[in-house]
């Protein structure tokens, strides 16, 4: 079952100063991952067009050979989720919601398949929009966060979209 989330949208009225303005639907997977899960969640979000965004999801997870990060990146459109931002609250159950109002999102990437080629995945919490290619790719950045400990790495990692 998905959990459900808002996300608030917000609009600069003048230089400085964001007023949310509509709230959105937005489902993450509680599937388990390890024999203990903390609260998996959107670490952050670059909009690649007036409604199309990647989000960077991740979760720590306790397996017998120690705490893993993993870490996913999703395409999410808004284009067709219904603004609930005049519902003071929303159903516990996900279940009760109609899938067609929440915000669409399709896997794009699980940061595990890249293993073999970055070594140990990080705590990926930042993605940003980076250079354009030569060949005319647009590119993604993503960088880990080592919270001052000595087991992890900050790195910074350059993908490049497909489209």
């Amino acid at each position: 079952h998905p959990a459900i989330r808002r996300l608030t949208m917000y609009h600069s009225t003048e230089a400085w100063k964001l007023e949310p303005k509509e709230q959105y639907i937005y489902p993450i997977d509680t599937r388990s991952s390890g024999s203990i899960d903390f609260p998996r969640g959107i670490s952050d979000i670059v909009f690649i067009g007036p409604t199309t965004f990647l989000s960077l999801e991740r979760v720590i997870v306790i397996t017998p050979a120690g705490p893993e990060f993993r870490v996913e990146i999703y395409e999410c459109d808004l284009g067709s989720a219904t603004d609930v931002s005049l519902h003071e609250s929303l159903p516990i159950l996900p279940t009760l919601i109609d899938p067609t109002k929440m915000v669409s999102k399709k896997l794009i990437l699980r940061l595990a398949s890249l293993r073999s080629k970055i070594g140990q995945i990080e705590n990926f919490e930042g993605i940003a929009l980076g250079p354009t290619l030569s060949d005319g790719q647009r590119t993604v950045l993503l960088v880990s966060d080592d919270n001052f400990m000595r087991n992890l790495r900050t790195q910074f990692l350059m993908l490049s979209i497909k489209e």
